[in-house]
């Protein structure tokens, strides 16, 4: 009975051990895999978040454009930011649809 009790504990104890190295494994690859933020696009500044209506004749470019200021790194970045935060899966665009866009304020006493 003793000898039974005793090689449970064993396996139990090699299996806590195993399942401590696999765990300390995901949490490696995971930290190895971390994206930087995806909205960290522009520099410093103070960013905010607002809903706009998609105009006529707009398309992701010009809103990219209007929205994205001069320390974004491009303009196709932004793009990319707008996909991914309104989960479009193409270019496409339509008028009366509402998308967030990401704007900059340099004057952070707002």
């Amino acid at each position: 009975m003793k000898r039974m009790l005793a090689r449970r504990m064993m396996f139990v104890t090699i299996i806590f051990i195993l399942s401590l190295s696999i765990m300390r494994g995901f949490i490696t690859l995971a930290k190895e895999n971390k994206k930087e933020a995806p909205y960290s696009i522009c520099s410093d500044s103070f960013k905010y978040y607002k809903t706009i209506v998609i105009r006529p004749g707009e398309t992701l470019w010009s809103i990219a454009e209007t929205y994205c200021t001069d320390d974004c790194r491009t303009l196709t970045d932004y793009i990319d930011i707008l996909k991914e935060m309104n989960h479009l899966n193409g270019d496409t665009i339509y008028a009366g649809e509402r998308i967030l866009v990401v704007c900059q304020n340099s004057d952070t006493t707002n």
